[in-house]
Order: structure tokens, then sequence, then C-alpha cells
């Protein structure tokens, strides 16, 4: 009997899965909220969640996946922005400083198995380019 896969399409815009932003739509909105909070003067930071042991319990990461989409879409702060970018995680862009995106990562976390999921935070640094963003998150999301 085949496997079956996570689904991981989206039409652009939204994951067909999660209903939450699409990668390359993410990233629209992250160059947009870095150069909004260089005007403005104020900290972003990203939240990368993601799946622990994905694949080694197949048949469940899918049902988890969606309990975490379900979570952030209803508690996310109007502003803040969640993307599923990799089969086995979610980033949120969130304006502030780490300490505040530390806060909301519990509230995504709180009423599900938290310890299902690793966490890291990115503070995007004053001036920093896109690119140079997405690369750090890309090593604290993807490394070990």
């Amino acid at each position: 009997m085949p496997e079956e896969a996570i689904e991981f399409e989206s039409d652009g815009q939204r994951d067909s899965l999660t209903g939450l932003l699409a990668p390359l739509r993410f990233i629209e909105i992250l160059t947009h909220e870095i150069s909004l909070a260089i005007r403005e003067d104020r900290a972003l930071t990203l939240i990368s969640l993601r799946l622990q042991n994905f694949g080694f319990t197949s048949d469940h990461d899918e049902a988890r996946i969606l309990i975490l989409a379900t979570e952030i879409r209803e508690k996310i702060r109007a502003g803040d922005h969640c993307a599923r970018m990799a089969e086995d995680g979610f980033w949120v862009l969130a304006r502030g400083e780490i300490i505040a995106a530390q806060v909301a990562s519990t509230r995504y976390l709180d009423g599900i198995e938290a310890s299902d999921w690793r966490l890291r935070f990115c503070e995007v640094i004053r001036g920093e380019r896109c690119a140079s963003v997405l690369h750090r998150m890309d090593g604290l999301h993807f490394g070990r």
C-alpha cells in the first residue's frame, strides 16, 4: 500500500492544505514589512515553528500541521502574517521584538502538544535586506 504524501501545493497566495500564506506571498509581505519597519523605526521578528521528528510518524504529521495552522489562524495578531514555508512547519512574521514573538508563540502552542514543535526566533536587524533575513531564517528553521 503506497504511503500518502502531505499535500504541499498553493495557488501562489495560499497553501492549499492549511489556508495560510504561500511562501512567495509571505516573502512579498516580508519585503514590504521590512521597508515599513525601517521608516517607522520598529522591530520585526520571524518565528520558526518546525514539527519535531517529521516523517517518522507520517500518519500523524498532517494532522499536527493542520492543528497548529488552525491555532495560528485563530490567535495571530492583526498585522502579523504566517506561512507554511516547508512541509514540516511555519514561519510567522511578528511586529515587535523577540520578547513579543516569544509571547505570541506560547499563545499558538497553548492547548496543543507543544513538545511536538521546535521554535526559533530571528529578529530583523535594522536596515537588513530581505535576502539576508531569509538566509538567516533558513539556517534557523532547517538547521539542527
